[in-house]
């Protein structure tokens, strides 16, 4: 499960570049591992900027339902 990626502009702009560096490696290194799926917050809550960049990743949104067994 990934829970956040989140920064504050206004107190380190530069720190927003690093978060996309990271996520981006994250996605690549599971992909890797062959990892199918990772657990986010919703996609459809988001910016249409974050949705466009998740999109050039390979995100697919789903909606999911976990069931306990």
């Amino acid at each position: 499960m990934l829970f956040a990626l989140v920064t504050r502009p206004d107190r380190q702009p530069e720190s927003s570049w690093a978060r996309y560096q990271l996520h981006t490696f994250l996605v690549f290194d599971l992909g890797s591992s062959r990892i199918e799926r990772l657990l986010t917050g919703s996609a459809f809550r988001i910016s249409a900027g974050h949705q466009y960049f998740q999109h050039l990743l390979g995100y697919r949104p789903r909606n999911l339902r976990v069931k306990v067994i």
